[in-house]
């Protein structure tokens, strides 16, 4: 069981359930709002089985496409020989469909409009490994993990858009991509080899390197200006979080003349995105605490 489990990059959980996580935990600062708490919490499992599809279908056409090889694959999964490529292929299916029905009954119970994000990111969730090979996959990231996860869990809770929770968007969501954006910069060589292009090979390395760090800096900024802006203060608790940001950084700018600077830097990217995400949990809920005292 926990090799099965292990096959579905659960490292990599923290980059689709976070988002949700932070925009439910804004929304207990919302006043005279009914949210359906119980049908947010079954979204964002809906969530990580979608995820969890999504990342064994990728191992899947990695492997069966060239990209992961015996030397050099950073997903062992399949070059390992743990698994046999149908077994994963068929796991992957079933997740996928399991995350399908769970969102059907979601959007019967919540609003229609779920339905349609819901059947977008089923499509991209299918269509990623063909669309990351033609250098789509970090916008495919950002709309799967960023835009449609806020617009999802907006239309669960109440039924209605908030605009404010796009801020999430290009807060965790860009500390997201910029975990897809490490790992195919660090793989440039061996994806050009397997005939592969990813955003990261087609601007440079250079480019990439400015790209990276905006990506993960840039949020700071955001919250930042958002927390004088909407006088949510206690979201600034965040920064605690910027020195492991700025380290990443650093990682990746040393890469221009030492690429192994950035073999684990997608997972490390990934845990920001947990610490980025958690604080940001943390200052909205002390947030409210505060406001309800207050008042």
């Amino acid at each position: 069981m926990k090799k099965w489990f292990l096959a579905t990059r659960p490292w990599s959980f923290p980059n689709s359930v976070m988002i949700l996580l932070v925009s439910m935990s804004y929304m207990t600062l919302l006043e005279d709002v009914n949210v359906r708490w119980t049908w947010c919490f079954a979204a964002a499992l809906c969530m990580l089985v979608f995820h969890a599809a999504a990342n064994l279908l990728s191992s899947y056409y990695d492997f069966k496409t060239g990209v992961d090889r015996e030397d050099n694959a950073a997903d062992r999964t399949l070059v390992s020989g743990a698994f046999r490529p149908r077994q994963i292929f068929t796991f992957g299916a079933v997740l996928l469909l399991i995350g399908i029905l769970g969102g059907l009954v979601i959007a019967y119970v919540c609003s229609p409009a779920v339905l349609v994000i819901g059947a977008i990111g089923t499509v991209l969730s299918a269509a990623y490994s063909w669309l990351k090979y033609r250098a789509w996959g970090d916008l495919t990231i950002f709309l799967n993990f960023g835009l449609l996860p806020v617009l999802g869990i907006s239309y669960v809770a109440f039924s209605q858009f908030d605009p404010h929770l796009l801020l999430f968007s290009f807060t965790v969501g860009s500390i997201v991509v910029a975990t897809l954006h490490a790992n195919n910069t660090r793989d440039t060589q061996t994806d050009t080899r397997a005939g592969i292009r990813t955003f990261a090979s087609v601007i440079g390395h250079k480019a990439s390197v400015v790209l990276y760090c905006a990506e993960v800096l840039l949020p700071y900024a955001i919250i930042l200006i958002s927390a004088i802006c909407f006088r949510h203060l206690f979201t600034l608790v965040v920064l605690l979080s910027l020195p492991v940001a700025i380290k990443n950084a650093k990682a990746m700018t040393r890469s221009k003349n030492d690429i192994k600077s950035i073999d684990n830097l997608d997972q490390a990217t990934a845990m920001l995105t947990l610490q980025f995400g958690a604080l940001l949990c943390i200052g909205y809920l002390a947030q409210y605490a505060f406001n309800t005292y207050v008042n």
